[in-house]
């Protein structure tokens, strides 16, 4: 290749050479230096062209992409409407369910069998919408949207329990449970005015809930709602073992993570081989709702939109 575009590195001796007989050439240097820059050059555009190739193939897999995730979106909202369990839920989407004749969201879940996360100082410290739906945990608050005696809670464990709480400011520990899963406020408060939750399914509580107290033990602030802010017989026992300001070892073993089942009829405490499901209930304002043609119902917290349908859209919420 070299012979062909540089007479220079043939075997035929350069011009000026001593004892060659060629005769010399000042313009030689001058002609290879033009002859590099011109490959040089031509490498640079080839490379550039390549360049353009791969980035323009790479925006059209992306766009692939963004259409099948469309797709998927349009399949699993209407799966969803159907209550099929084969779908993915998308992050938007935080699973719904109808439980004793309503609708609710989840906002909180541990499932099962989750090694818990060392580096969760806090069972409440993420804002609602901010876990992705496929999470094996998500350590959310409520909505800031609901009104506390609008608001109901429920719960339900891997044993499948399932209880239902009203929130009432007028109950004082229903009141501080709300500050800790709506204002994010840590508190305590013992045997206050007893706040017992309706039974759905399973087992409820053997003794009345009148004690709640949210604050940090061994590292992570916890959460347990029991008859006397002292881990057995609780209905929700979340994170570490708690017991007054401090937790006993003769019923919860210390730096032991986790959720404890809604039903504790002695003194099981938190563990991660258990798991936990909460949700708030969020009435499907678009059920009654005929929107214009072109347009969509998106159902939100207490509020409803008509959108305009655009294709590849993915924003509906339905359940």
């Amino acid at each position: 290749m070299f012979e062909a575009n540089f007479p220079y590195f043939s075997s035929t001796p350069r011009p000026g050479t001593p004892g060659t007989g060629n005769p010399g050439n000042d313009n030689c240097c001058t002609d290879l230096e033009e002859n590099i820059k011109i490959v040089v050059t031509e490498m640079g555009y080839r490379l550039e062209d390549k360049i353009e190739e791969l980035v323009s193939n790479v925006k059209r897999m992306m766009k692939k992409m963004e259409n099948l995730e469309a797709k998927v979106n349009d399949s699993c909202t209407s799966s969803m409407v159907m209550k099929s369990t084969s779908c993915p839920v998308m992050k938007r989407e935080y699973e719904t369910l109808v439980e004793d004749g309503v609708r609710w969201r989840m906002f909180w879940w541990y499932k099962y069998n989750t090694p818990w996360p060392s580096k969760v100082t806090d069972v409440l410290q993420d804002v609602y919408g901010a876990c992705d739906a496929l999470a094996p945990y998500c350590f959310g608050r409520l909505p800031t949207d609901l009104l506390e005696d609008h608001a109901e809670l429920l719960a339900r464990d891997s044993n499948g329990n399932i209880l239902r709480w009203k929130f009432n400011s007028n109950n004082n520990v229903s009141h501080q449970v709300w500050l800790a899963f709506h204002n994010h406020t840590e508190g305590q408060i013992l045997h206050g005015q007893a706040w017992n939750p309706k039974t759905i399914t399973g087992k409820g509580p053997v003794t009345k809930q009148d004690s709640f107290q949210y604050r940090s033990q061994n590292g992570v602030k916890s959460i347990l709602l029991d008859d006397d802010n002292c881990d057995c017989l609780s209905t929700l026992s979340i994170g570490h073992g708690l017991c007054g300001a401090s937790h006993q070892t003769q019923y919860t073993k210390g730096n032991r993570f986790g959720v404890e089942p809604l039903y504790d009829p002695g003194c099981n405490g938190p563990s991660s081989k258990n798991g936990l499901f909460l949700y708030f209930r969020d009435d499907n304002e678009c059920a009654n709702v005929s929107c214009p043609g072109g347009t969509r119902c998106v159902d939100g917290i207490h509020t409803k939109i008509c959108e305009k349908i655009s294709k590849g859209s993915s924003s509906v919420l339905v359940g």
